[in-house]
C-alpha cells in the first residue's frame, strides 16, 4: 500500500517519465491504423430480439479470447526480468488479490507474466462456471450477472494496458499494430456500449484510445492525461 509520505515523495522526473511514456507510445501507434474497423461499431450493438445477457454472454467470451490472443503475441517479450510488476506505466500498478484464510485479503505483488496468467484462469473459470455463465439457451442468468461481466472486462483491459504501455515496441516490430489497434477499438466499443467500465479504469490508455475513437473533448483528455501524469501510482486489485 502507498503511505501518504510517498505519495507526496513522488518526482517531477517520475512526471516527466510518464509523459515521455505516453508520447513514445502514441508515436508507435502511428496512424492508429485497424483492421476492418468501419462496421465494429455496428457488431457491438444487441440485434434487435436477441436476450442482452445472451449477447453480453458471447461477446465476453470473444472478449476473452481476444485478450489472450493479444497477449499472446508479446508472450516470449514479458518476462519476470523484463516485468518485474503488472504495470500500465509508470503511474498504475495491479496487484493480485486472494482469501488469506482468515476472511480478508492478500494482496500480492507479482510479475506481469504470473499476473496475467493468473487473471487469464480465473475468468477462465468464470466463463467455465455454468451458475454464471449457463451454456443451455434459455437457462436463467443470475441476477448479478451484470456486475460479473463488469468485473471480467475490467480485468481483462489490463491485459490491453500492460501490452500496450510495456511492449508497443514488440508488437511494431511484429507488425501487429493493425491488429491490436482493431482488438482495443472493438472493445472500447463493446464496453462503452453497454457501460461496462468506469472512465478512471481507462485512464492508462487514455490518450491512445482517444486517438483511436475520438469522443472525449479536449478537457477531459487532458484530466486523463494528467491523471496519469501528475497523481501517485494507484493500487488497482
Amino acid at each position: 500500500r502507498i503511505s501518504m509520505a510517498e505519495e507526496q515523495a513522488i518526482s517531477r522526473t517520475e512526471a516527466q517519465a510518464a509523459t515521455a511514456a505516453i508520447s513514445r507510445i502514441c508515436n508507435a501507434i502511428v496512424d492508429s491504423s485497424t483492421l476492418g474497423s468501419s462496421r465494429l461499431k455496428d457488431c457491438v450493438k444487441l440485434p434487435r430480439g436477441e436476450d442482452r445477457n445472451e449477447w453480453l454472454a458471447a461477446n465476453v467470451t470473444d472478449l476473452f479470447k481476444q485478450a489472450r490472443m493479444i497477449f499472446g503475441i508479446v508472450f516470449d517479450a514479458c518476462t519476470a526480468d523484463t516485468c518485474h510488476t503488472m504495470s500500465a506505466g509508470p503511474r498504475h500498478e495491479y496487484f493480485w488479490t486472494e482469501d488469506d484464510g482468515k476472511g480478508g485479503q492478500r494482496i500480492i505483488e507479482m510479475p506481469a507474466c504470473d499476473y496475467i496468467d493468473y487473471l487469464l484462469c480465473a475468468v477462465g473459470d468464470q466463463l467455465d462456471d455454468e451458475s454464471a455463465f449457463p451454456s443451455k439457451l434459455g437457462e436463467p442468468f443470475p441476477p448479478n450477472f451484470v456486475d460479473i461481466v463488469k468485473s471480467i472486462v475490467k480485468r481483462l483491459f489490463r491485459i490491453y494496458a500492460h501490452v500496450m504501455t510495456a511492449h508497443i515496441e514488440v508488437v511494431a516490430t511484429l507488425g501487429a499494430i493493425s491488429h491490436v489497434n482493431t482488438s482495443l477499438k472493438h472493445f472500447v466499443l463493446f464496453i462503452r456500449e453497454f457501460d461496462l467500465m468506469k472512465q478512471e479504469d481507462l485512464a492508462p490508455l487514455a490518450t491512445i484510445i482517444d486517438r483511436l475513437l475520438p469522443r472525449m473533448t479536449a478537457a477531459e483528455v487532458s484530466q486523463a492525461v494528467n491523471a496519469v501524469t501528475s497523481t501517485p501510482p494507484s493500487v488497482r486489485r
